[in-house]
């Protein structure tokens, strides 16, 4: 039990919350669009921007996710400075933000411009473009939008990307279907973390779904989405395709995983197990491929 609490609390807790783990996740999610697709997949310029990217970018989510509503975009940004001055983590930012700069230089402008739209999008999520109830905020106080833009962003960095980097056309069916499934499974994946920000949200105003439907309706949400990326998944590549098959078993992950989802649950079950599905869903489907 000794060494479970030192590997927890000395490798495991570090990881998550440096956000090395997430960009290792995100990077994950490409390298699997790059097997769906039949490509040779390898360390490139693209998938080190998106593993520092993504770095930086919960960073800043969560430096400004502790401020509290506020009358005015200064009063937030006054209220950023007084609650994080801390000379390692603005040390950390600008070596973050060095080398994605550095990065900038070594991208195709269709892919560069793809994740400047990824990133605006990223950065009015978090801060107070929107004025709601006399008090500032970012496009996630828009409760029910919170979680389609993160499905949204998502999708655009692991999967449009790599189509671009490969010629296929932005509105090929070949590139929709992989950006619907890929939608799905974020989408998924993140009703947990609002099932366990809802009496956060709540405090703050935030309709998203389990504020707005209770813990049990919103499990059953995501019940029906898994149901939906299982028929849709069927329909593409058939009923005993061994793609099928991976994608179900899954699926039944996932769905254990929302069943046994709490707003109680430690840090661990969220950002390791899982934020780590987006890393086994790769692996299974590089297996795949090797089969």
């Amino acid at each position: 039990m000794k060494l479970l609490d030192k590997l927890k609390k000395y490798l495991l807790r570090p990881l998550v919350h440096s956000y090395f783990f997430i960009g290792f996740c995100s990077s994950a999610l490409y390298w699997a669009t790059k097997v769906q697709l039949d490509q040779a997949f390898h360390i490139n310029k693209d998938v080190l921007f998106i593993f520092f990217s993504t770095i930086l970018i919960y960073i800043f989510n969560r430096l400004f996710a502790n401020i509290d509503p506020v009358n005015s975009a200064k009063d937030f940004f006054m209220l950023v400075l007084q609650k994080n001055d801390n000379r390692i983590t603005r040390t950390y930012i600008i070596s973050l933000l060095a080398i994605i700069i550095y990065l900038c230089f070594y991208l195709q402008t269709s892919i560069l411009q793809l994740f400047v739209f990824a990133g605006i999008i990223s950065f009015a999520y978090m801060l107070p473009i929107l004025k709601i109830n006399k008090n500032r905020g970012g496009l996630r106080t828009l409760g029910l939008l919170k979680i389609n833009l993160v499905a949204f962003v998502w999708s655009i960095v692991t999967v449009s990307v790599v189509a671009l980097e490969t010629n296929i056309d932005l509105l090929s069916k070949r590139h929709l279907v992989l950006f619907f499934e890929r939608y799905i499974f974020i989408f998924v994946l993140t009703i947990p973390f609002d099932i366990r920000d809802k009496f956060i949200d709540k405090s703050r105003g935030m309709n998203t779904i389990p504020v707005v439907l209770g813990i049990g309706n919103t499990k059953l949400v995501n019940y029906s989405m898994l149901l939906l990326w299982l028929i849709f998944t069927v329909m593409q590549h058939g009923l005993l395709n061994i793609y099928t098959l991976v994608i179900f078993h899954i699926i039944i992950i996932i769905a254990a995983l929302t069943y046994f989802t709490k707003e109680q649950r430690g840090d661990l079950y969220y950002l390791l197990i899982i934020d780590g599905m987006m890393i086994y869903y790769s692996i299974c489907l590089f297996l795949v491929r090797l089969c």
